[in-house]
This record gives structure tokens, sequence and C-alpha cells, in this order.
């Protein structure tokens, strides 16, 4: 009987133990997952706050920066020489069989004194003094001849003034632009056409005196102008 009584007592605390051990250990594990839970949970908000000051800068990071945005220019990337000539020649003059000191055969004057000279080996085309002012000698001067869509190309020196090519015939017609915009203003570094003007990139660096093409393209309204390789209008 007491070994029956012993083997009960103890099935009985084995029992007893077991069972306090399993509503025990449930409440234990709750605890320590809820714990483990707010450990990530905090774990995970600080990760967050950190990324988060690392993609929004303080608020002295954002003025320097802004006021480094404000003072920087817009930087204009330069286009490829697009020009196209034309394929049907209106007019063409090479000064070929111009006689030094003449007034160019080829050409009408409006005022001023012209003259063919030589420089540097070549017969040019010399603006003297007066404001002097030519345009094309054509047979019949007092019509538009100049189409809708139409191309310019020539040399030109360089030097401390201003020279205007002008899109009509300012001896026998009127300019008939809308926009009153009728020539383009070139100097060695600078070209402007009515509110458009612009400089070129490598300004700085150029010599005033110096020989450039100059190339003009009117395509039904849209003008083009081209200082060498470098479209400035």
């Amino acid at each position: 009987m007491k070994t029956k009584l012993i083997i009960v007592i103890f099935m009985a605390t084995l029992i007893s133990f077991n069972v306090e051990a399993q509503i025990t250990n449930p409440y234990s594990k709750s605890r320590q997952v809820e714990s483990e839970i707010k450990r990530h949970k905090k774990k995970d908000k600080q990760t967050e706050e950190k990324q988060k000051s690392e993609k929004e800068p303080s608020g002295k990071q954002t003025q320097e920066q802004q006021s480094e945005i404000d003072n920087q220019e817009p930087q204009l990337k330069w286009s490829k020489y697009d020009f196209i000539p034309g394929d049907k020649v209106i007019f063409e003059d090479d000064l070929r069989d111009e006689e030094n000191g003449e007034f160019p055969s080829r050409w009408d004057l409006q005022q001023g004194n012209v003259e063919i000279a030589e420089f540097g080996g070549d017969n040019v085309i010399m603006f003297r003094d007066g404001s002097p002012t030519i345009m094309p000698y054509l047979q019949d001067p007092s019509k538009d001849y100049l189409p809708d869509v139409f191309t310019i190309e020539f040399d030109l020196y360089c030097g401390t003034d201003n020279f205007y090519t002008f899109l009509y015939d300012r001896k026998y017609q009127k300019s008939g632009s809308p926009t009153g915009y009728t020539d383009l203003k070139t100097s060695y570094k600078h070209m402007e056409f009515g509110t458009s003007s612009s400089r070129h990139p490598d300004e700085k660096t150029l010599e005033k005196r110096r020989w450039i093409h100059v190339a003009i393209a009117y395509n039904k309204g849209k003008f083009k102008a081209y200082m060498d390789e470098t479209r400035l209008i």
C-alpha cells in the first residue's frame, strides 16, 4: 500500500508538475514573443528613422543645396552643325576677274564707298566709309526674289564693327516683314536677329580680327543663323 501510495503521490506530483508546466510555459512564451516583437519593432523604427535621416538632409544642408541651385546658371548644349545649303543657286559671286579699286560688278550700291581690294592673295569686297550698303544686282530688283525657303552663305573678315545682313533690297523694296525683323547683326563673337541674340560659346578665346563663315537658313518663317560651325540664332 505504501508503494502504491508513493506511486500515486509521485504520479500526482508529476502530473501536477506537468500541468503547472503546461500552464506556466505558454504564458512565459507569450511574454517572450511579445518582447521579441517589441524589440524588432524598435529596431525597424530605428532603421527607418536612420534611412529617413539619410534621405532627408538637415535644414542646413538643404539650405546650402538650394543656395547652390540658385547660383547655378543654365547650361546650353550646342547642337551639331545642321546647316544644309539650297540646291538651286539664285545669286553667286566669287569675285573672279574683278579689278582692284573698282566697285564689284555684280553688286548695286545704296550708299557709302565700296571697292574691290586684295587681302591675303584673294579678291575681297572692302567696305570703306559712309555706312556702305550694297545688294546683289538683279534684272528686276523691285520684285521679291527670295522664296519661302532659302539659304545665304558668305565669308566675313571681322573687326571691331558690326556687320548687317538685310533680307530684302533696301534700295528698291520695302521690308514687308510683319515683325519688323529684317536684318542679322554679326560681330566676331555675337549674332542678333530681332529680339533673339546669342554669343559664341568660345567668345573668351576668339580673336577679334579673323575670318568667319556666316550661314543663314530661312524656312517659311523659321530663321537660323550660324557662325562657322556653331548655330547662334
